[in-house]
């Protein structure tokens, strides 16, 4: 009895394992492609179990929905540009939230791919994305100043990022062969850390900061609470006005 019904396991377990290799599930969220000995098939398939007829054909996920690519933080090394003035400035984290439309998903695996075989679900955000948000935010941070990176573009940098990256996707050097050089890949928000310098170079431009606000309180004088709350151009009036005092001033 007992070798009955070890006979009987393995043959379930038998039938299972074949008839696995027949069928295959597609994640929800992900759209799903299958590769028979290497080769992509030109069709496309939601979520859920899906039969196919070749043991041999392997079936691979990408999100169509979207999902937040990690450029810099989380593990990976934060990202080093120079700035204008040849500063080392450094990213700790960069997000880059995207999308890949269902209707180019074929035309990127087969085409845009670091390597269409590779199915890892790495190989279209390596190219597409994660190489071109580095070159963008280096070319964009030589663009300007240690100072100005880091106390006033900052608040611009990520829609600086965001559209320029949005335009690399227009026409990818990939697809030029194709009628449609464009990636089709929608970049939907960018998320930026404040930019770091070195140590000491922020404590410098944090002192001659100091010292600039401070000089302006000794030059203008009203010193009310209010007249705090100046805009930088209110305050540049405040000095120039005191000085025309002082001229005016009798001996």
């Amino acid at each position: 009895m007992m070798k009955l019904r070890l006979r009987l396991v393995v043959s379930w377990s038998l039938l299972l394992a074949h008839a696995h290799a027949f069928w295959s599930t597609c994640e929800t969220g992900t759209t799903c492609v299958f590769y028979c000995y290497d080769k992509l098939l030109p069709k496309l398939y939601g979520a859920g179990p899906h039969l196919h007829v070749n043991p041999f054909c392997t079936v691979y996920g990408e999100r169509t929905t979207p999902q937040d690519d990690v450029v810099a933080g989380n593990g990976r090394p934060p990202i080093r540009a120079q700035t204008k003035d040849r500063q080392d400035v450094f990213y700790d984290s960069v997000i880059i939230t995207n999308l890949v439309p269902k209707e180019h998903l074929l035309k990127l695996l087969e085409h845009a791919a670091e390597n269409p075989y590779k199915r890892n679900g790495k190989n279209l955000d390596y190219r597409l994305i994660y190489m071109e948000a580095v070159t963008i935010i280096r070319e964009i941070s030589a663009e300007f100043t240690g100072a100005e990176l880091k106390f006033t573009k900052y608040a611009e940098l990520d829609g600086m990022i965001q559209e320029r990256l949005q335009s690399a996707q227009m026409n990818r050097e990939e697809l030029m062969h194709l009628s449609d050089a464009n990636s089709g890949l929608k970049i939907l928000k960018v998320t930026l850390s404040i930019p770091r310098l070195a140590e000491d170079v922020e404590n410098k431009v944090r002192a001659s900061l100091r010292n600039k606000k401070n000089s302006f309180w000794r030059v203008c004088p009203v010193r009310s609470r209010a007249h705090r709350h100046l805009s930088h151009a209110d305050m540049l009036m405040c000095q120039c006005s005191s000085h025309k005092r002082q001229r005016r001033r009798p001996v």
